[in-house]
């Protein structure tokens, strides 16, 4: 066994911040790309990050992990939209087709959009469907073609229904790595 002793998240999210802050404020922050060796030819698998909470803190943590080698920021989530709008500049890919899609017309532009950016090869195969008088589940899956790359996954999708329409949707994925991959 080592003699060192574990960091928790707590502890390593608190020494970190308080770091990055006492740099900034001191004017000696540099880049973390800038504290790195990225010109190494390391051959790293890539650290896929996610941030709950992107306010003044989050977003300082997500802006140091964004300029570390090998670090993919896939994901923030916040309650205010305007921190998450803010963070989602530092999503590596930024989500090209992600959004709110509001009215048959977006939900029906949204899905010609995907159809042309697969060059018509995109699919969505209802496995099965589960409903009730408020919720309606499709097991369904998604498939496509694009730029040499080919996307097979699983997924439900979850309607909100009221007076017999549908109010709200979500999609879930059973590998989203594998979607921002294709449609990146």
């Amino acid at each position: 066994m080592s003699d060192k002793k574990a960091m928790g998240r707590r502890q390593f999210l608190e020494k970190s911040s308080l770091i990055a802050a006492a740099a900034s404020a001191a004017g000696a922050a540099r880049p973390a790309s800038a504290q790195l060796n990225n010109a190494a030819a390391l051959n790293l698998k890539p650290v896929r990050l996610g941030f709950i909470g992107v306010g003044i803190r989050g977003t300082l943590l997500m802006d140091a992990a964004a300029g570390i080698a090998g670090v993919e920021i896939k994901a923030a989530a916040d309650c205010y939209k305007g921190h998450l709008e803010r963070a989602q500049e530092l999503i590596t890919p930024a989500p090209a087709i992600t959004g709110d899609y509001k009215g048959k017309e977006q939900v029906f532009g949204f899905f010609a959009q995907l159809a042309e950016r697969a060059g018509g090869t995109f699919r969505l195969d209802i496995h099965d469907v589960l409903a009730n008088d408020e919720h309606v589940v499709a097991l369904v899956t998604t498939t496509g073609q694009r730029q040499g790359k080919t996307l097979s996954t699983n997924g439900a999708q979850v309607f909100h229904v009221q007076g017999g329409k549908v109010t709200e949707t979500w999609f879930h994925p059973d590998d989203q790595y594998a979607g921002d991959e294709f449609w990146s």
